[in-house]
């Protein structure tokens, strides 16, 4: 990581770092804005590990992709990444949890491959 990088890294962190506190104080004294409100319910979510989509859930989805790729060490981190990630960018076309679900194994499959973790798929093998 170049200087630069890193300097932008710290600027950034700063200002998120500076953020939370400012909605820290308008949450303490009574005045948050709705963008607080949005913030704090954001982070909440990734706190907690549960999504508003009607239901998608680490814990559920991490049973899932334990049966579906077996006991391997990183996949709480790899599940935990892409319900993020789906959350985040999630509109609804009906059946919003299974398709919310499989969205999170693409990003699960996607986010072990860039790691170099190999993941193996019982779900796609033919017997």
């Amino acid at each position: 990581m170049t200087l630069r990088q890193r300097l932008a890294l710290t600027r950034m962190r700063l200002h998120i770092r500076a953020r939370r506190v400012a909605c820290g104080f308008r949450y303490a004294i009574g005045r948050n804005t709705t963008t607080d409100g949005y913030n704090l319910f954001h982070e909440g979510e990734t706190l907690i590990g549960y999504y508003a989509l009607e239901g998608l859930s680490e814990n559920s989805v991490l049973e899932a992709a334990q049966e579906r790729f077996g006991d391997v060490p990183e996949l709480a981190s790899l599940v935990s990444a892409a319900c993020e990630r789906v959350a985040s960018k999630w509109s609804s076309t009906g059946d919003t949890q299974g398709a919310a679900e499989d969205w999170a194994f693409e990003k699960i499959m996607e986010y072990a491959e860039s790691r170099g973790i190999t993941l193996t798929d019982s779900w796609s093998l033919t017997p």
